[in-house]
């Protein structure tokens, strides 16, 4: 487990107390035709200091950061077919 990953933000220490599992399912890309399901098994800690006023804080990662439903790949690939579509708007009929 990485040290970042259970950091108490403002606290700024590393939490070796965890409160519970929450089970979570961010959506991905599909895999050719197939949609791929992830589950993934956080880890909820919780900071021991008494000055931190944070509370519980679930694990993340780069790939799925905190209160995000769905993978960083996902949006990107999304924001691309966004702007793909916005740029075939604005072009004119050839011809």
């Amino acid at each position: 487990m990485s040290r970042r990953r259970r950091r108490a933000r403002r606290a700024g220490v590393v939490s070796i107390s965890v409160k519970e599992y929450a089970v979570t399912s961010p959506k991905d890309l599909p895999y050719g035709e197939d949609r791929i399901m992830v589950r993934w098994n956080k880890i909820r800690w919780r900071c021991r200091e008494d000055y931190c006023k944070l509370g519980p804080f679930t694990e993340a990662i780069t790939q799925v950061p905190a209160r995000v439903r769905s993978t960083l790949r996902l949006r990107r690939q999304m924001a691309k077919a966004i702007g793909d579509a916005a740029r075939s708007v604005g072009r004119g009929r050839p011809g």
